[in-house]
């Protein structure tokens, strides 16, 4: 749903040229123009609470064109800053090819001294909503366009080949105000977790929610109810859980949150077994961390336990925050990054030796490389994996992963290259290798992967990818054992899906398995009125895998944010009577929603929850 765009200036001329050439195409092909016309014709100059969500699916309907015709590099559609020169290759519809308007302060997490219009607010954190910062940034939207001149002062700017990535622009700063507001709740559970009786378990959803503070959701066994933890953050709180996870008792537990507050610091939200404590870890940062535990982690005991937390510093370095058993330290790892990490993690990990383990964990690099940070058992070491990406790797590891021989293992990594392509960087147990997958995806893909993943054989193992294509559809890419195959599923999709899987997922068999994957969909229909115009949404639909055959069902609500749910009672079989499945999105009405499987139905329950959108 929150586009990851690269800047115009990380495209080539000839890239640029070919782009201006299909915009041409799409302009004289299809109504484009209209549509704007009629959405300005009723809304106005564009400072209404619709704009930046309607100008996202707008400037989509190019992106996906763009990938039909094989423009992958441009999706999604680059974004062009305001205060640097319009390039030679774009600049047709235009009368000012270096407009120099500076980004108001107020458009940056950073903030500065001047106050946004309407609202006062003097950072992009402040905003409370994608309504009051659309309304706030009309004005310097439509002072972009009138500096420009020509065609993009005009209602037909869509013509002017440099209008895309200027919204592409405006796009990217309330993307960044997404990734800190929009809820992505964190949902833990302990108990029972095998049956399906709900009072034998306990949860905790960890979500911000309107007021930009952090609030739980918490079921007791009986009952939901909330509190606010009394702080506020932005983005995601990632858990570390440890103790008795199959105890209901909350004493036999502890729970270290970590979040970044307001203030832009990490802090960290600790369960000591009977109360709640926030603890500032003294650093700023500008991403999710990752936290890796090894050691003990069925104890309460945390000198039994040894973390790895790494996280993008506000300074833009790859930070880690170390637990020895005793006491929290930092260190800088000395490379500047742009993405958030991801790790694979081998060797003995129930034990705190740490030259029994190994670590690869990857990041794309401030040089918009992808990088592998490796713990070789006694140091670091930094390697370049020698290609350019546009978004965060996903990866997965088969084979002994207890053995921290790499000769034993094999790592399936999937990344978006800078040429909009799915790119593979595969370890066959003696090297790493690029595959080119072949079609060009927007966002990360999901994975699936079932059979004997104590194999490093091939044909022992079924991957299911699915990843949103730059023709806008959800497609799949399939290994089957022997080769892969892609998979077109019939429907498009806005960002990546969110799946459960069950059944015997240690077999490569297929109808001994089902699978349901909550994927957000747009959508448009027509407006009413003089100026009818398409009105754009975002539908939670639900592909399900019944052990023979894909279907599509509509869950009949409009979101706002990702999906997340967990499973719970008889997940090893394929009868669904035996399972519940409790999911939580945010929905277009600013609420967090629960869809919840009873066993014989799904039904929608409002949570009683306002959240930002």
């Amino acid at each position: 749903m929150v586009p990851m765009r690269k800047p115009l200036s990380l495209t080539s001329p000839a890239e640029r040229r070919q782009y201006a050439t299909a915009h041409g195409d799409f302009i004289n092909t299809t109504n484009a123009l209209a549509e704007h016309h009629a959405w300005h014709n009723s809304h106005g100059p564009g400072n209404d609470a619709h704009f930046l969500f309607w100008h996202r699916y707008y400037i989509r309907n190019l992106e996906d064109f763009l990938g039909t015709q094989g423009v992958d590099h441009f999706v999604p559609t680059p974004y062009w800053p305001s205060n640097t020169p319009i390039p030679a290759e774009l600049t047709a519809g235009t009368a000012n090819a270096n407009p120099n308007v500076t980004p108001p302060t107020w458009t940056t997490m950073a903030g500065g001294s001047t106050p946004a219009p309407i609202f006062g607010y003097l950072s992009l954190g402040q905003f409370k909503s994608t309504a009051e910062l659309g309304q706030a940034i009309a004005g310097y939207h439509g002072i972009v366009h009138n500096t420009v001149g020509g065609t993009m002062a005009s209602f037909s700017s869509p013509a002017a080949p440099i209008f895309h990535p200027w919204h592409g622009y405006i796009d990217y700063i309330w993307a960044e105000w997404q990734r800190r507001a929009v809820p992505v709740p964190t949902v833990l559970m302990r108990g029972n977790a095998g049956d399906p009786s709900g009072a034998d378990i306990r949860i905790n959803l960890f979500v911000r929610r309107a007021d930009g503070n952090l609030w739980e959701r918490y079921w007791n066994g009986a009952s939901w109810s909330w509190v606010s933890h009394g702080m506020a953050v932005y983005g995601r709180a990632v858990a570390l859980v440890r103790g008795d996870v199959e105890d209901v008792a909350a004493g036999d537990v502890r729970i270290n949150l970590f979040v970044q507050g307001s203030d832009r610091k990490l802090w960290e939200r600790y369960w000591n077994g009977s109360t709640w404590s926030w603890a500032d870890t003294g650093r700023q940062v500008d991403g999710e961390p990752l936290v890796l535990a090894r050691g003990n982690v069925r104890s309460a005991n945390a000198a039994t336990l040894r973390v790895n937390l790494f996280v993008r510093g506000l300074d833009g370095k790859l930070w880690e925050r170390y637990w020895d058993g005793a006491a929290w330290s930092w260190a800088d790892t000395g490379k500047a990054v742009a993405g958030d990490p991801i790790a694979i993690v081998r060797g003995d990990v129930e034990g705190v030796a740490a030259n029994d383990l190994r670590i690869n964990l990857f990041v794309r690099g401030a040089d918009n490389m992808l990088w592998e940070r490796y713990w070789n058992g006694a140091s670091w070491v930094w390697a370049d994996h020698g290609k350019l990406i546009a978004d965060d790797p996903v990866a997965f590891i088969r084979g002994n992963v207890g053995d921290p021989n790499a000769a034993n293992v094999r790592i399936n990594l999937f990344v978006r290259g800078m040429d909009g392509k799915l790119w593979e960087r595969y370890w066959n147990g003696a090297s790493w290798v690029w595959a080119d997958h072949g079609k060009g995806v927007r966002g990360r893909v999901v994975p699936i992967v079932r059979g004997n993943r104590s194999s490093v054989n091939g044909q022992d193992v079924r991957i299911n990818l699915f990843v949103q294509g730059t023709d806008g559809k959800l497609w799949e890419r399939y290994w089957n054992g022997n080769t892969w195959v892609w998979a077109d599923t019939g429907r498009k999709a806005d960002g990546e899906p969110f799946a459960i899987v069950r059944g015997n997922t240690g077999s490569v068999d297929g109808s001994t398995l089902r699978i349901n994957l909550f994927v957000p969909v747009p959508q448009a229909t027509m407006s009413g009125g003089s100026s009818p115009h398409p009105h754009y949404d975002i539908r939670l639909w639900e592909r399900y895998w019944d052990g023979n055959t894909w279907s599509w069902a509509d869950t009949g609500r409009n979101i706002r944010g990702p999906a997340v749910g967990i499973p719970r009672g008889d997940f090893e079989g394929v009868a669904a009577d035996d399972l519940r499945i409790n999911l939580f999105v945010a929905g277009d009405d600013g609420k967090l929603w629960e869809r919840y499987w009873g066993g014989a139905g799904w039904s929608w329950a409002d949570t009683g929850g306002t959240v930002a959108i």
